[in-house]
């Protein structure tokens, strides 16, 4: 198995220059949201990738599913489900 993903909005609070080194590098992404404010921020990312010719960053939504409501709380858990119903 192998879980293939990054999170765009926390690496930029590591390395402020992380989506310029993706982009170097030539590396496709799958950027992983937790939140409907993630998800924005790694769709802004992905446009802007497509309109500079530079590597694709795919945009997908999911929640942890292992104890959601411990790991991340009921109601962001509710959120997170609400908004996943209506991107899907």
């Amino acid at each position: 198995m192998t879980d293939a993903h990054c999170h765009p909005c926390d690496l930029l609070e590591h390395d402020i220059n992380a989506e310029r080194e993706r982009r170097r590098t030539g590396t496709a992404a799958a950027a992983s949201a937790t939140s409907r404010e993630q998800f924005e921020f790694h769709e802004a990312l992905a446009k802007k990738a497509r309109e500079e010719g530079a590597p694709p960053l795919y945009c997908y939504f999911a929640l942890h599913p292992q104890l959601p409501h411990i790991s991340q709380g009921a109601e962001k858990t509710q959120k997170g489900l609400d908004y996943l119903y209506k991107l899907a």
